[in-house]
């Protein structure tokens, strides 16, 4: 008979089912299929095409052309005024760079530090008047200073306007020299 054991092959039969055994037991086994792992990979291995490894996360590159936090790389912040546009950091529409900062330009409009421009600063007692440095409402430029002309109605050396000097024994009254 096939695949039986016959009495005198009895000893033969024992010690290759024992071999058998043996090598089953110290034989490793592999696993078609490992088991699935719960945590997912961290780190940059772990990020799609078209992300990069950000500050602990992968971030998709194409927000870098706007992202202020990360403009144009990965931890380049753009400062408090700036945006990021294109992935350089720069100053908004309407917006210049003045004095290491981002200023509004309507504000040059009446800015007596930036006057006009950037930078350009109205000499005392000047101020800034539609981005033009010059002497407050009601006041006129004199003999290099601004002067209320009010005081035009009283005042001897500039009597009625600028420049405009009383004689000696005369005094302004009413913006005109009269003499005392």
């Amino acid at each position: 008979m096939r695949g039986q054991c016959t009495h005198m092959r009895v000893v033969e039969c024992v010690l290759l089912l024992s071999t058998f055994l043996v090598l089953a037991c110290i034989t490793p086994k592999n696993s078609p299929n490992p088991a699935p792992s719960n945590n997912p990979p961290i780190g940059p291995a772990s990020c799609s095409a078209g992300q990069e490894w950000c500050e602990g996360r992968c971030v998709d590159t194409i927000t870098f052309v706007n992202d202020s936090g990360n403009c144009g790389r990965c931890g380049n912040h753009c400062s408090f005024s700036e945006t990021c546009n294109g992935g350089f950091c720069g100053c908004a529409p309407g917006t210049e760079r003045c004095e290491g900062r981002c200023v509004d330009t309507i504000t040059f409009v009446n800015d007596s530090g930036n006057c006009g421009r950037c930078g350009n600063h109205c000499s005392f007692p000047e101020t800034c008047n539609g981005g033009f440095c010059g002497c407050a409402p009601g006041t006129e430029r004199c003999m290099g200073t601004c002067v209320n002309t009010a005081s035009f109605l009283s005042d001897s050396p500039n009597c009625g306007r600028c420049g405009n000097s009383c004689f000696a024994g005369e005094s302004c009254v009413g913006g005109l020299c009269r003499k005392l």
